[in-house]
């Protein structure tokens, strides 16, 4: 099971509970836990909106009687697998997806970028969000990594302009965040190698960065 997909579980699974026990005790704190566990879903999730607000809805068989929701919430939990399921079932994974990039570089003796950027927990943006930040011709994997996410991309070298995208990675990050490259052939052969280079070279990049240098600027004058 994926990390996205046990976050998805995790929050749905919480928000249902706690929302069955509060409605046992009193109407009024199932409602305010419902309330509560969506707005949660809404916001902690790491999915795109879509499957925010489908993950949001399938706790509401929590609402029925017990009876009722002994077999509407499972069949609810089961829904909230489906996105993972497809995406699984009809694409490679994002690891994969850069390895088909290099593959291919490597067959046609082209160059081509490896970007390695370590978000911080607090940041929070979508996978759709993170896309949209690059061309179509790159390969990118938003990837879970203990509290924080990676970003790993392969860029194509041609027309590539990697101030444009590191501009707009620090527009859309919320947090602080280091960033690495590494260029594919000189930097290494395979994606181990050159994921690894790219991360040794990462400097931090966005707030907290920025805080720091302005912190010595202000000492210095």
């Amino acid at each position: 099971m994926s990390a996205h997909l046990q976050r998805r579980f995790l929050l749905w699974a919480a928000a249902s509970v706690a929302t069955v026990v509060a409605f046992r005790l009193d109407d009024a704190a199932g409602i305010a836990t419902l309330a509560l566990g969506i707005a949660a879903i809404l916001a902690l999730s790491a999915d795109s909106w879509p499957v925010r607000i489908a993950t949001a809805l399938a706790v509401l068989p929590a609402l029925l009687d017990p009876e009722q929701a002994a077999w509407a919430l499972p069949l609810a939990g089961a829904l909230v697998a489906l996105p993972a399921a497809r995406r699984s079932a009809e694409s490679p994974t994002g690891r994969e997806l850069l390895q088909i990039h290099l593959d291919r570089a490597r067959r046609r003796e082209e160059s081509v970028h490896v970007l390695h950027v370590r978000m911080h927990p607090s940041t929070r943006i979508s996978e759709r969000e993170v896309l949209d930040l690059f061309r179509l011709s790159d390969s990118v994997w938003l990837r879970s990594v203990g509290t924080g996410r990676d970003l790993l991309a392969v860029v194509d070298d041609h027309k590539f302009e990697r101030d444009g995208l590191e501009r707009r990675l620090s527009a859309a990050l919320s947090g602080p965040f280091d960033l690495g490259w590494a260029a594919f052939p000189a930097d290494g052969y395979s994606l181990e190698r050159l994921v690894e280079h790219a991360r040794s070279a990462a400097t931090q990049r966005g707030v907290r960065a920025e805080s720091a240098a302005l912190g010595v600027a202000h000492h210095v004058t």
